[in-house]
């Protein structure tokens, strides 16, 4: 991932199983940091889990001297004199190619008065690592009290056959799957990814170059800014426009309810004045027949008169006496 901060550039590595290098040609020296991996002809990588310094390190990081781990803690020995600058590195992988007895099993270097050290396939290099894809001269360590620990294949007739790589992840970060960190990019740096190289070209420009695009930049914006401005000013005469339908539209409501309202007034009038005429009609005759049966409950029943009875018993008598 190339990423672009504050006027810089910088790569950062997120792969998992295949992670990123970066190459060292003759122009360019790399620091060795704590927890540093190093590849070697692409056959043996090598862990550097002790770095000391005598003092921190100073020199500040440039297109001929690269510092990859920018927030890397520097372990300073406190009396150098009697503990000198030290160097540890142990191989954590090797290519199935080669024989791992051909190796040494722990590289340690001590800067007491020899601050340079070659490495190599040849006897004559002061580390030497007897596999066939590493050159005889391949690279160099040294230590500067100002640079620290730094590897490097410099000073050399020709590069190494088989290249020399740091990877942009640290052995921890490797391991636990994290992303690298923000590596600043150079201009002829070198980008190794599993089976192919990239060149960095970071194309350089003058001050008129930089003005002018700083200007395009500086009307761009202008132009979004006007085009925001209009857009605010469209909006809240829509806005407006909208709001003052609505209040049209509740008043016209309003107005249908109090028509409705006007009209429900007279009908309820009418509505009791029948209710209370239809109440009263029915009401009388009801009131009269309720007086009137009292007076017919109190009366008693009249009894027939004596004579109408004896009557007929007188006729039966006089029929039986006949017989």
């Amino acid at each position: 991932m190339i990423v672009s901060k504050d006027g810089k550039y910088f790569v950062r590595d997120l792969g998992i199983v295949h992670t990123s290098r970066i190459k060292i040609d003759k122009n360019t020296e790399v620091q060795i940091q704590q927890d540093m991996l190093v590849d070697l002809g692409k056959v043996v990588h090598y862990h550097f889990n002790k770095v000391t310094h005598a003092a921190t390190p100073s020199v500040a990081p440039s297109q001929s001297f690269q510092v990859l781990f920018s927030n890397s803690q520097y372990n300073v020995e406190e009396d150098p004199s009697s503990e000198p600058p030290a160097l540890r590195a142990r191989p954590t992988w090797v290519s199935s190619d080669e024989s791992k007895d051909n190796i040494q099993k722990e590289i340690l270097l001590e800067a007491y008065s020899q601050h340079f050290f070659s490495v190599g396939r040849s006897a004559k290099r002061e580390v030497q690592i007897k596999l066939k894809a590493v050159s005889a001269d391949h690279c160099s360590v040294s230590y500067d009290n100002a640079k620290g620990w730094s590897i490097s294949e410099k000073g050399k007739d020709k590069l190494s056959s088989n290249g020399t790589f740091v990877f942009m992840k640290s052995h921890g970060q490797m391991t636990e799957h994290e992303p690298s960190d923000l590596i600043p990019l150079h201009d002829g740096m070198v980008l190794s990814f599993i089976n192919y190289e990239i060149r960095v070209n970071l194309e350089k420009k003058d001050q008129d170059d930089v003005s002018r695009e700083n200007q395009q930049i500086q009307e761009a914006n202008n132009d979004l800014e006007t085009q925001a401005n209009d857009f605010k000013t469209t909006m809240k005469a829509k806005a407006n426009v909208n709001l003052e339908e609505m209040v049209n539209q509740v008043e016209e409501k309003e107005e249908k309810m109090s028509e409705q309202h006007s009209v429900a007034e007279p009908v309820e009038e009418f509505k009791e004045v029948v209710e209370e005429q239809i109440g009263e009609a029915v009401s009388e005759p009801i009131a009269n027949a309720v007086e009137e049966q009292p007076e017919a409950a109190n009366e008693e029943p009249k009894a027939e008169s004596p004579a109408k009875v004896e009557e007929p018993v007188a006729e039966v008598v006089q029929e039986v006496q006949a017989k």
